[in-house]
């Protein structure tokens, strides 16, 4: 089946309104989860405020938006004039953890503005870097990011050391019941169904720790649902000692596996976007860096973890 066939409509092309906002209720909704967790676990991890939470929380939002936005619109050189959906990215929790330990996310949304100038010089050398950046590169970089990851997972898993939930029966199902229900997604589920494994899962989670008396929902009495969160911006960190350098090599690490990411997300969505595609455009794979490293500064302007494109949209 060529491109051409498969392609309802072309990246240049006009939809009606009504199924443009179908699919972006469905980009958004199948997506909300993975660009709200990483945040929630850090703040949870280093005891954060509650008012702080929701801050952040909102803030992660908004800079999601803004970034998926220049993504998507272009503004001369910065973004690649594609649909890359640019949110919070799971490779950066392990050092976040780190940072949110030592200075709180003062420290890292620091740390994000300070690292985000890399991708700037990636963007801007990449058409030296052609034969190293490559989509395959990006494959394997994720995966490895993957394994890293699942130590962390495994210690969340059993729950808070010290806590009466420590290891117990409660725990373990809770968090079994989540791991088959996205796996089972993955693994049985068609390609369409893959992209909910996430939400589902967590879903899943949810109501099994409810009916094992889990989830305290007394906060949710009262509040409202309308309106805005206390504006509990963490500010910089500027207390700059000897332990913050291995913690600045870290973020700028995992700051060039964000853009080698990127950079295969801007040459797979070319490829399912337009019906004449021949070669990749490297002037859009240069713009989705740029604007990769925008939405980093911006993420740490307000306070939150950096971001980085996802590939379950494309």
């Amino acid at each position: 089946m060529s491109n051409q066939v498969k392609i309802q409509y072309a990246v240049d092309e006009k939809m009606p309104v009504s199924l443009a906002i179908l699919q972006a209720l469905q980009h958004v909704i199948a997506l909300f989860s993975s660009v709200v967790v990483v945040p929630v676990i850090v703040a949870n991890a280093t005891d954060v405020p509650r008012e702080q939470l929701e801050y952040i929380i909102f803030a992660t939002i908004i800079v999601t938006a803004v970034s998926t936005l220049i993504q998507a619109v272009r503004i001369g050189k910065i973004g690649s004039g594609y649909i890359l959906f640019t949110g919070t990215s799971a490779t950066f929790l392990s050092c976040s953890l780190v940072a949110a330990d030592i200075g709180g996310f003062a420290l890292v949304a620091t740390m994000s503005v300070l690292a985000a100038p890399l991708e700037f010089l990636i963007a801007y050398f990449l058409g030296k870097l052609r034969k190293v950046v490559t989509p395959l590169a990006g494959g394997v970089v994720i995966m490895l990011v993957a394994i890293t990851l699942i130590p962390l997972s495994l210690e969340m898993w059993v729950g808070q050391p010290g806590t009466e939930n420590y290891h117990s029966p409660e725990n373990l199902l809770v968090g079994l019941v989540t791991f088959l229900i996205i796996a089972g997604f993955y693994v049985f589920g068609r390609p369409a169904w893959r992209l909910w494994g996430p939400a589902v899962g967590i879903l899943g989670g949810y109501i099994s720790a409810y009916f094992m008396g889990m989830v305290d929902l007394s906060a949710l009495k009262g509040a409202s649902f309308i309106g805005f969160p206390p504006l509990k911006w963490p500010g910089f960190y500027i207390d700059f000692s000897p332990e913050i350098l291995p913690l600045l090599v870290a973020f700028a690490v995992v700051t060039v596996v964000g853009a080698i990411e990127t950079v295969g997300d801007a040459m797979v969505i070319q490829r399912v976007s337009r019906r004449d595609f021949k070669k990749v455009d490297y002037d859009s794979v240069q713009g989705a860096l740029y604007s990769d490293g925008v939405g980093n500064i911006l993420a740490g302007l307000a306070g939150t973890i950096p971001n980085t494109t996802y590939s379950g949209n494309i």
